[in-house]
C-alpha cells in the first residue's frame, strides 16, 4: 500500500511559529524544554521530530497540536 506524502512540513511551521515571536532557536529550546542542539539537527539534516517532540514545542508556542497541524489558508479564510 502506498501513502500519499503529506504537503505539510513541520520544520517549516517551526520556524514560522517561532519568526512570528521574534524568538531564536535557542529560546524556543528554553521554552519547549528541548536541547538546542536537538532542534539544529533537525534543520541541519532535515529530520521531522517526533511527536512527542512535536508536543513539547506545542506547549513552548503554547497551542494546540491541532492548532499547530491546522491549515492555515484554510482556517484565515
Amino acid at each position: 500500500m502506498q501513502y500519499a506524502k503529506s504537503k505539510f512540513n513541520v520544520l517549516e511551521r517551526v520556524a514560522k511559529e517561532r519568526d512570528k515571536r521574534g524568538w531564536s532557536n535557542y529560546t524556543l529550546s528554553k521554552k519547549a524544554q528541548i536541547p538546542q542542539s536537538t532542534i539544529s539537527t533537525w534543520y541541519n539534516r532535515g529530520i521531522q521530530p517526533s511527536l512527542a517532540l512535536i508536543e513539547k514545542l506545542c506547549d513552548g508556542f503554547d497551542m494546540s497540536l491541532s492548532e499547530f497541524f491546522a491549515d492555515e489558508d484554510r482556517v484565515n479564510r
